[in-house]
């Protein structure tokens, strides 16, 4: 299941309309579809995505490319970083934290 922030956002608000608030699992379902959408940009490996991009700049020295990836990179960034925090203020460094904070370490060691 792989989808836009836009429609993972849209499917969360429609998951609090019908429970009246957001709990601990729909953050934690919002994390989740963040790591499939970094999975699904770097295909699954990230040192295969990063050397492609390497290998693409030296070949073309076209920037471009480069700052697309950083600016779909940066959306889940700035994305995981609010569901950790929300995750840390409803349940505090429990099991759910540990997840999320292992999503966001990957997004950020490719970033």
């Amino acid at each position: 299941m792989s989808g836009t922030m836009t429609e993972i956002m849209k499917t969360s608000e429609q998951m609090v309309a019908e429970t009246g608030s957001w709990h601990l699992s729909i953050w934690l379902e919002c994390a989740e579809r963040t790591k499939e959408r970094l999975d699904k940009i770097t295909q699954a490996s990230p040192s295969h995505f990063l050397n492609g991009i390497c290998k693409k700049f030296i070949q073309d020295t076209d920037k471009d490319n480069i700052h697309l990836y950083a600016v779909q990179l940066a959306k889940l960034q700035k994305a995981i970083y609010r569901y950790q925090g929300e995750v840390l203020q409803l349940d505090g460094l429990g099991d759910v934290w540990k997840r999320v904070e292992e999503i966001s370490k990957e997004i950020c060691l490719i970033v």
